[in-house]
């Protein structure tokens, strides 16, 4: 299957090309996805339209709630979390309609614990320390052996990202551009 990133690229976001490729390309041997912060949808938008599966998207569309400083969170307040949610739903209306992608309304821990045999996860939500903690904490044991868990920005703008991997999973990350990922 080959990769088009077209739509993924006209979605708002902070996803580089070669990440969106990234997860294209995840996204076509993994059949059970989560990614935990959707956002507006760009990196959604790369998973679904490449999904041979079903890619669950865990959001609570307030931005970063460790940061009010963030962009997201700033957008978020201003102009409310349904309207960056309406972003998103008409972003992938499409796919959302077929059921290749389906939005879930809620925190990552709080919604973890609904699942099993997850093949793949993708964290790109709070990028606090205790928020990436908590969530790599939480989807792990719903990992099927063999499964993927990933995260997006490590990188020194978010050392708290780069602490809680390296601490989680020393020697095991590998990394493509700021995603780093471990098989389990």
């Amino acid at each position: 299957m080959t990769v088009d990133l077209t739509r993924a690229q006209a979605i708002e976001g902070w996803m580089l090309t070669n990440e969106l490729g990234w997860l294209a390309t995840q996204a076509q041997t993994h059949r059970r996805v989560v990614e935990v912060g959707s956002w507006k949808g760009r990196s959604t938008r790369a998973l679904g339209d490449h999904a041979v599966g079903t890619v669950y998207a865990v959001d609570h569309w307030q931005g970063e709630l460790s940061d009010p400083t963030a962009s997201c969170t700033i957008e978020a307040k201003a102009r409310g979390a349904d309207a960056v949610y309406q972003d998103f739903s008409a972003n992938l209306d499409d796919l959302i309609q077929v059921g290749k992608v389906v939005p879930i309304q809620g925190r990552s821990t709080d919604v973890a614990p609904r699942f099993d045999a997850i093949d793949f996860v993708f964290i790109d939500g709070d990028h606090s320390y205790v928020s990436i903690c908590e969530d790599i904490a939480a989807w792990v044991p719903r990992i099927s052996r063999g499964g993927v868990i990933a995260g997006h920005d490590y990188m020194a703008h978010h050392p708290g990202v780069i602490r809680a991997v390296n601490e989680l999973f020393w020697g095991q990350v590998h990394l493509v551009s700021t995603i780093w990922w471990v098989q389990l």
